[in-house]
């Protein structure tokens, strides 16, 4: 821009220029003198306050006894809005303004007053914990890490059995892309072994990512028993279950199931979960059916089927693309090397050129 500096995304940005109006938050010194500039008026015209220098909820315009349920409520239905958001967009759109309240909420946390610190800690866990999925999802793996252990650490400060046993769960799939298969391990076993007050969809999740563990370490029956147990334990739920574990769906644990025995190189196996999930699945998930086809498309590739391996990875375009994520760029990206041994086929080109779009 003509000022010479980066600011922030636009969605990022309403967020920052809602809080300054409403006087959660003051802008720094480089957007105070933006504005100034702008606008062509000095700060007092604006009513810039200067906040810097003060921290935690004063920083955030309030006190310990203004934070209460109202407080708790609103950051909780924010959250719910950025996990559909994630659901129905990818991450892209989602990991800047989702960092940016979470600073926020952990600025108010250290000044309430119990109940609502347990409560807004226990919160603070959940946006970490996102935060570290939106990050997997974007192929960071680092940042993946250190937000899953931020949100696993906190589950334990805050003492809730389920959201300890979820983000264990969450701190072996990230151990296991970033090739810790040890890590990965440790983590997979205390998540499915966290007792028996565990909802079932929580519990499901835990041996979905044991059978990816088994199948890593080329574990072939120790990956099919935990496919098993999470199949079964995902139809036991009959209901939404923790906020946390809603998207896991038995189109969720069917695409899963096929991604380990994939991993496996049983490709026939692979592909009839993954048709299972395709046929479950729920359009309000279009993130994870783009990657469900991704993968599909990608495992005919691996067993030789150029026909079935473009007409789905073609189907898989038109989901990502208004649903960015890494794991299925990835996944497509596998797809079109595995085929370009027949890129003469007109059906290859066809594929490649609308691979260009998202790959």
């Amino acid at each position: 821009m003509r000022f010479g500096v980066r600011v922030a995304s636009r969605p990022s940005l309403k967020v920052a220029v809602s809080r300054w109006e409403n006087r959660h938050q003051a802008p720094d010194a480089m957007y105070r003198r933006l504005l100034c500039s702008i606008f062509g008026v000095e700060e007092a015209a604006l009513g810039l306050t200067r906040l810097d220098d003060r921290s935690g909820s004063a920083a955030a315009g309030l006190s310990p006894r203004t934070i209460g349920p109202e407080v708790v409520a609103y950051f909780d239905a924010v959250l719910r809005q950025y996990v559909l958001a994630d659901a129905l967009l990818g991450p892209c759109h989602v990991t800047g303004v989702a960092v940016e309240q979470a600073t926020q909420l952990q600025a108010v946390c250290r000044d309430a007053h119990e109940p609502y610190r347990r409560q807004l800690l226990s919160l603070a866990s959940e946006y970490a914990e996102f935060i570290g999925w939106l990050s997997q999802d974007s192929g960071e793996p680092a940042r993946a890490v250190d937000w899953t252990v931020r949100a696993h650490d906190l589950a334990l400060f805050v003492g809730d059995p389920q959201r300890v046993a979820y983000t264990a769960m969450r701190r072996s799939s990230v151990a296991l892309d970033a090739g810790d298969v040890e890590t990965a391990a440790g983590f997979a076993s205390l998540s499915t072994n966290a007792g028996t007050d565990i909802p079932p969809r929580i519990t499901a999740l835990a041996w979905r990512q044991r059978a990816h563990v088994s199948a890593a370490t080329s574990d072939e029956p120790g990956c099919r028993a935990a496919n098993e147990a999470a199949i079964e334990d995902v139809a036991q739920a009959v209901d939404p279950g923790p906020d946390m574990a809603a998207y896991c769906t038995p189109a969720y644990i069917q695409m899963e199931a096929g991604a380990s025995l994939a991993r496996l190189g049983d490709h026939a196996r692979a592909i009839d979960h993954y048709r299972n999930a395709v046929a479950l699945w729920d359009d309000g998930q279009r993130r994870d059916k783009g990657l469900c086809l991704a993968r599909l498309a990608d495992t005919h590739a691996a067993a030789g089927d150029v026909d079935e391996a473009c007409s789905t990875a073609i189907e898989a375009v038109h989901v990502t693309a208004a649903s960015p994520s890494a794991r299925a760029a990835a996944a497509l990206r596998s797809t079109r090397n595995r085929l370009h041994r027949h890129r003469r086929d007109p059906r290859v080109s066809e594929l490649h050129a609308r691979l260009a779009a998202v790959v």
